[in-house]
C-alpha cells in the first residue's frame, strides 16, 4: 500500500510535518515528518528516541521510518500518529479567544498528563529540553453517541533537541545570528535559569518548562511575555522571580513554586510533583492503571504501517517515481537506523557546521547519521595515514561542502597504489564503511602492517611517560595542583587574590574535565 501527503501541517528546524493518507482512499490519517536524506540525521535520532519511549501513552507514537524518492529527491520520513486536536498552543489560543479561564482542576489534569510523560522520558534516560505548548499534541476523545469531546489526552512530541541524561553536564553553542555564545538549548521563553546562565541541562530543565506551560494555560499568556530583547529576556530568567498567578488556589501556587525553584538541585522532580496535592486532588477518579498501556478509547493504538517488516520500512511508501533502487541497497545506504541502535544515534548536537579541515577526516556514519562512536577515530586515522603517504588529504578534490558530504558518504576512499598489499589491507580495515565492522585500535595494533614495522622498536615501557628511558619531569611541579595559583605569565605587579582569581577565571579542575567536553551545538533558536 502506498501513501500520499495531503498538506503541510507545520515546519520546524529539522523537518516539515505533513498529513498523509493511503492512496487506496481509506480514511486512515497519519502525520509524516520529512526531510531530505542529506539533512535527516537529527530526524533519524528523534525516531530512535521515540522508539525508546514507545511504552508511554503520553508520548506521541512513532510507527517507523521510510525513505522514498519524492519529486526526484531522496526523502526521509518519520511516521507518527496524527493529532486531530492540534497542539496545546492551539488549545490555549481557543480559551484565550473565548476569554474563558481554564478550570483549575482541568489545569491540574493537564499537568498530570504532562508529568506522567516527563517522568517516563526521564526514567528512560532522556531530557526533552524543548518543552512548550507547540510541542505538546492534543488527542481528543470523542463520545460516539453524542459526538462531543469527553476527554483530552496530551502527548509530548518533537524530541529533536533531546539529550541523554547526564547529571550537571553543560552545553554551549555559538549563536550565529547574534554572534554570541549561548548556553541553553530549546526555546528561550521556557528555558530555566541554570541553562541560560551556565548551560546546565539536567532533568530539572523540563520541570521549569512545565511550570511555564502551566502558567500559560492558566493566564493565556507566556510567563515572560513582557521583554524588550533577547538579552533582556536572558536577564529576567536568570535574575527575576517568575510571577505566579494570583487567581489560583494556594495549593496551585505551591505547585508552581516547586517548579520554579531557582536552585535546580532542589527543584522537585516529576515523580515528586505527581504526588503533590495539586495533582493528587484533581486526578482522583480519572487515573487508571491501564493508562500505562497504549490505549485510545480503551482500544490498542493500531499501527497503520503494520505491514512493514520492521521498524525501518523498505517499501518507499511516498515515492513519486517508478524506477526505484533496490530496497536492500537503498535502505543500507540511506536508512539503516534500527531501533536497537537508537542510543548510538543520540548525540548531543549533531546539527552543527564543521570547518572543512575537520569534515575532511569525518567518517560516513558521522556525516550521514550523526553516529559518533570509537570507530570515527579509526576512520580519521586512515585519512591521516593516506595523507602521510601521499602528502595530500584523502578528499582533496571536491567542489563544495555538499560535494564533500556526498563523497564521504557514498564514494569509496582511494587507497594509494604505490604501497604494499599489507599497507593496503590496513587501510581497508580503517575505511570499512560499516562502523560496526571497522577494526578497533587494539585490533589494528596487531595488524601485520604495524607488527612487522615495529618489531624491535616497541617496548612495554612505552606505555609510561618516558623519554630516553627517563620519566618526564613536570617543570611546573612547584604548583600545588592542576590549576596554578601563581600567575606565572602575569605582566603586572598588583595581582588579585589568588583564590578569587582562580575561581573566576580558571576553575577547571582535572576531575571535571569530562563535564567540560561538549559537542557544541551550533544553531540559532527562535524566541517562541
Amino acid at each position: 500500500m502506498y501513501w500520499k501527503k495531503l498538506k503541510a501541517l507545520g515546519a520546524g528546524s529539522y523537518g516539515t510535518v505533513f498529513l498523509a493518507t493511503p492512496k487506496d482512499g481509506s480514511s486512515t490519517f497519519v502525520a509524516v515528518k520529512s526531510a531530505e536524506v542529506k539533512d535527516s540525521s537529527s530526524l533519524s535520532m528523534e525516531g530512535g528516541i521515540l522508539d525508546a519511549l514507545k511504552e508511554s501513552p503520553y508520548v506521541v507514537q512513532c510507527f517507523g521510518e521510510d525513505v522514498s524518492v519524492e519529486n526526484g529527491k531522496h526523502t526521509y520520513n518519520l511516521l507518527l500518529e496524527y493529532a486531530v486536536g492540534g497542539t496545546l498552543h492551539d488549545l490555549i489560543n481557543i480559551y484565550s479567544k473565548c476569554k474563558t479561564m481554564v478550570e483549575e482542576s482541568k489545569v491540574a489534569y493537564y499537568a498530570f498528563q504532562l508529568l506522567t510523560g516527563i517522568s517516563h522520558v526521564h526514567r528512560k534516560g532522556f531530557i526533552h529540553c524543548d518543552l512548550k505548548p507547540s510541542n505538546i499534541l492534543v488527542f481528543p476523545t470523542i463520545d460516539d453517541e453524542y459526538g462531543s469531546i469527553v476527554d483530552v489526552r496530551l502527548k509530548l512530541a518533537d524530541f529533536g533537541l533531546s539529550l541523554r541524561t547526564v547529571e550537571n553536564e553543560t552545553h554551549t553553542y555559538w549563536d550565529r545570528g547574534s554572534k554570541k555564545c549561548r548556553h541553553h538549548r530549546g526555546t528561550l521563553l521556557y528555558a530555566s535559569p541554570e541553562s541560560v546562565a551556565r548551560g546546565i541541562h539536567g532533568k530539572a530543565v523540563d520541570i521549569w518548562a512545565l511550570g511555564c506551560i502551566v502558567v500559560e494555560i492558566i493566564t493565556g499568556r507566556r510567563l515572560w511575555s513582557c521583554h524588550e530583547s533577547v538579552d533582556d529576556l536572558d536577564f529576567k530568567i536568570t535574575h527575576e522571580e517568575p510571577v505566579i498567578p494570583s487567581n489560583v488556589s494556594n495549593i496551585c501556587k505551591d505547585f508552581l513554586v516547586k517548579c520554579f525553584e531557582k536552585d535546580h538541585n532542589w527543584r522537585w522532580t516529576a515523580d515528586m510533583l505527581l504526588n503533590h496535592p495539586f495533582i493528587k486532588n484533581a486526578t482522583s477518579g480519572k487515573y487508571h492503571p491501564e493508562d500505562h498501556g497504549l490505549i485510545s478509547n480503551n482500544k490498542v493504538i493500531i499501527n497503520p504501517f503494520s505491514h512493514c517488516e520492521s521498524w525501518v520500512c523498505k517499501q518507499h511508501l511516498f515515492s513519486t517515481c517508478f524506477h526505484l533502487p533496490s530496497s536492500d541497497n537503498f535502505r543500507s545506504r540511506y536508512a539503516n537506523f534500527p531501533a536497537e541502535n537508537a542510543q548510538r544515534r543520540i548525540t548531543e548536537a549533531p546539527n552543527y557546521s564543521l570547518p572543512l579541515w575537520t569534515l575532511l577526516y569525518a567518517s560516513p556514519e558521522s556525516v550521514a547519521r550523526g553516529i559518533h562512536g570509537k570507530a570515527v577515530d579509526i576512520w580519521a586515522l586512515g585519512c591521516i595515514v593516506v595523507e602521510i603517504i601521499t602528502g595530500r588529504r584523502l578528499w582533496s578534490c571536491h567542489e563544495s561542502v555538499d560535494d564533500l558530504d556526498f563523497k564521504i558518504t557514498h564514494e569509496e576512499p582511494v587507497i594509494p597504489s604505490n604501497v604494499s598489499n599489507i599497507c593496503k589491507d590496513f587501510l581497508v580495515k580503517c575505511f570499512e564503511k560499516d562502523h560496526n565492522w571497522r577494526w578497533t585500535a587494539d585490533m589494528l595494533l596487531n595488524h601485520p602492517f604495524i607488527k612487522n614495522a615495529t618489531s624491535g622498536k616497541y617496548h612495554p615501557e612505552d606505555h609510561g611517560l618516558i623519554s630516553n628511558n627517563k620519566v618526564i619531569i613536570n617543570p611546573f611541579s612547584h604548583c600545588e595542583s592542576w590549576v596554578c595559583k601563581q600567575h606565572l605569565f602575569s605582566t603586572c605587579f598588583h595581582l588579585p587574590s589568588s583564590d578569587n582569581f582562580r575561581s573566576r577565571y580558571a576553575n577547571f579542575p582535572a576531575e571535571n574535565a569530562q563535564r567540560r567536553i561538549t559537542e557544541a551545538p551550533n544553531y540559532s533558536l527562535p524566541l517562541c
